[in-house]
């Protein structure tokens, strides 16, 4: 299994390579059914997530964080330049 030690850290440097804000990160609480993500905020399941690799768990909820952080800076008024942070990070992984 996992540990959540490994998990964070490679949540961690996907914030850092891709250049986006590193939110709060901690794990699940036990009221958790599966990893946690908003805005400003990461809790990681690594228990749910099961036998998968530290890095692939890592980039999935970095995925789902990218969602929350656009979605909420989309309701946001002033907030277009993290919507483009998103949304430019995605671009520069679909031309990596």
């Amino acid at each position: 299994m996992n540990t959540y030690d490994e998990v964070r850290d490679w949540f961690i440097r996907h914030c850092q390579v891709w250049e986006v804000p590193v939110p709060v990160v901690g794990p699940a609480l036990e009221s958790d059914p599966c990893d946690f993500t908003d805005h400003r905020s990461v809790r990681l399941n690594v228990e749910a997530a099961g036998d998968i690799k530290p890095e692939w768990h890592a980039a999935h909820v970095f995925g789902h964080y990218l969602c929350c952080l656009h979605a909420w800076a989309d309701e946001t008024e002033g907030e277009t330049a993290t919507t483009d942070l998103v949304a430019d990070t995605i671009a520069k992984m679909a031309l990596t």
